[in-house]
């Protein structure tokens, strides 16, 4: 699950852990920051159409993991 706010919130689920926080977009990358951790989360966008989005994610921690949302 992921939720990113035009006011530059955002709230996710990832490995059954749920994020919140804020988020930033610079050229095809989506920065966040946890709020309560302050773990960085970085995803570069491959594809983002109205309903989809398509993103790659690298961590030290996960190694390599390409997610996809779909709008519910």
């Amino acid at each position: 699950m992921l939720k990113l706010t035009q006011d530059g919130k955002f709230e996710m689920i990832m490995f059954g852990i749920k994020h919140t926080g804020t988020w930033t977009k610079s050229g095809q990358w989506i920065y966040m920051t946890d709020g309560t951790s302050k773990m960085k989360i970085s995803y570069k966008v491959i594809t983002s159409e109205a309903a989809k989005l398509k993103v790659d994610h690298f961590s030290d921690e996960d190694g390599h993991s390409i997610f996809e949302y779909e709008a519910k």
